[in-house]
């Protein structure tokens, strides 16, 4: 057996291949080492933006339909980071696959609901609007084990949709940038990774213990 130094190298290396085509590599490399979190670690840090598509290919493998070390937390960190990303298509997606898993995937529809339902925690965050309400949500509501139930009903304050009872109103989506406004996000993305990026992260989820994330933070948004 290779040492974990050596997994967690192939993660990091594998990670800064262009994707999707690196997604079977780095499936393989989790795959061989899921227990260890310095690996799964790595492994999520190269998927930005394409930890859906990464869920998706490790639910469809076979060799995933047994639980096992380490795997739980990997579909956690991997839900966790698609609702990080705020794209209502992309979790409405996310919640119907989970929906869609059969009685023998239990620990997977609940280890999925578990990496949604940690960004409940995060204090005054605004719900992710929806033009209607995702019927995922209704089928896990009604299933047969309470703590699914339990977990879909928690989540729902992590959304909002019209006749959805929320602290925040459904943000409705906001025209086109200008050519000029296009030029002025170029340039505060330019500004961010150079003098916030350092303490705050790349994709502004914070560093601990440096300094707070400013994504979705209230702060920020006003």
């Amino acid at each position: 057996a290779l040492p974990i130094q050596v997994w967690f190298q192939a993660a990091l290396t594998a990670g800064n291949l262009a994707k999707p085509e690196a997604c079977p590599l780095l499936a393989r490399i989790v795959g061989r080492s899921t227990e260890q979190l310095l690996v799964r670690d790595a492994v999520v840090s190269g998927l930005e933006n394409w930890e859906l598509q990464f869920l998706q290919l490790l639910l469809s493998d076979p060799a995933w339909t047994a639980q096992k070390s380490g795997r739980s937390a990997l579909l956690q960190s991997l839900a966790n980071a698609v609702i990080k990303e705020r794209q209502p298509a992309k979790i409405e997606v996310l919640l119907r696959l989970i929906a869609g898993q059969t009685a023998a995937q239990t620990w997977r529809q609940i280890a999925l609901l578990d990496g949604i339902a940690a960004n409940t925690a995060i204090r005054q965050i605004r719900p992710i609007a929806f033009a209607t309400a995702p019927t995922a949500l209704d089928t896990l509501g009604r299933s047969g084990d309470p703590a699914i139930r339990q977990q879909a009903e928690k989540i729902k304050t992590l959304f909002a949709w019209p006749g959805h009872p929320s602290n925040s109103p459904v943000v409705t989506p906001s025209a086109a940038l200008s050519t000029d406004e296009e030029a002025r996000v170029v340039q505060g993305q330019t500004l961010f990774e150079q003098v916030c990026a350092g303490c705050h992260g790349l994709n502004a989820q914070g560093l601990r213990p440096l300094a707070p994330p400013l994504a979705n933070s209230e702060c920020v948004l006003g």
